[in-house]
């Protein structure tokens, strides 16, 4: 998959299915962190409450986070940093697709995944 970036614009644009996606809220959640859910176990299911905010993990065991269905709306994001050495990856929930690529990219990394709507969800590391 290949996603081209307009930043003016503020739109992501996949490729694949030609579909754009406000990356308006993708911007404003990695310029001004809120962070949101400060992660205790290696597991964590992101819910509407984390729509804004920052999830990050601290952990030395791998994490996962699971994206599952919900009342979300398309071009909501949720961002994650991984404080720790325990690689984060994200799974997809029973009828959930995600898109690009499930894990971040080691300690002090940070990703995001934006709401695609139709369960679908784009993953940016």
């Amino acid at each position: 998959m290949t996603l081209n970036v307009d930043l003016e614009a503020l739109t992501v644009r996949d490729s694949q299915t030609d579909k754009k996606v406000s990356a308006k809220n993708l911007v404003e959640s990695t310029s001004g962190i809120a962070l949101g859910t400060a992660l205790t176990g290696v597991a964590h299911s992101v819910v509407v409450a984390d729509v804004g905010t920052t999830i990050s993990s601290a952990s030395a065991s791998a994490v996962t986070i699971t994206v599952n269905q919900g009342a979300f709306t398309e071009g909501e994001v949720v961002s994650v940093i991984q404080d720790g050495a325990g690689l984060v990856s994200f799974a997809a929930g029973g009828g959930v697709t995600l898109n690009g690529t499930l894990s971040l990219n080691g300690q002090y990394s940070m990703g995001a995944i934006v709401y695609r709507g139709s369960d679908t969800w784009t993953v940016f590391v």
